[in-house]
């Protein structure tokens, strides 16, 4: 896939209705990660709900909570611009294996707590995966996937 003004796309996770991307910002050289609507053709209402998604971005504000920099409608293509806190997904760090106790344990509470802050501001964490999960030096992140 090509997106006006990024090059260097890399697949990071492949969901039912979207796809994570980690890029770089033509303007600024910035790498960035763009989650995109996998349909070339949305619906109305698949437009309406990933401009609701952005949208409840700026409520959730908070650490371990990717920071949305813009929403793009650009030659057909839905598109969110996130910042890139680096690391890989939950779900590629286990490929080479279980990860310590401890660091388990410290990442599920950081998701809980990350949870707690979503749900406190009235908003559903709809689906939770190691895809959508990246460890980032000790604390985690997680990926935006939302309903209100």
């Amino acid at each position: 896939m090509a997106i006006p003004g990024f090059s260097k796309l890399n697949t990071l996770h492949e969901g039912r209705q979207s796809i994570l991307y980690r890029a770089e910002r033509d303007a600024d050289q910035a790498t960035v990660v763009i989650k995109t609507l996998r349909s070339f053709y949305p619906s109305v209402e698949s437009l309406k709900a990933f401009r609701r998604e952005y949208d409840l971005t700026y409520l959730l504000m908070a650490d371990g909570i990717p920071y949305c920099l813009d929403l793009h409608f650009q030659d057909q293509v839905a598109f969110m611009v996130f910042e890139d806190c680096g690391g890989e997904s939950l779900a590629q760090r286990l490929k080479s294996g279980a990860l310590p106790i401890l660091e388990s344990l410290t990442l599920a509470l950081q998701m809980v707590e990350i949870l707690a802050h979503i749900h406190q501001n009235k908003v559903i964490r709809t689906k939770s995966s190691t895809g959508t999960l990246t460890p980032v030096t000790g604390s985690i992140a997680l990926r935006p996937k939302l309903s209100s």
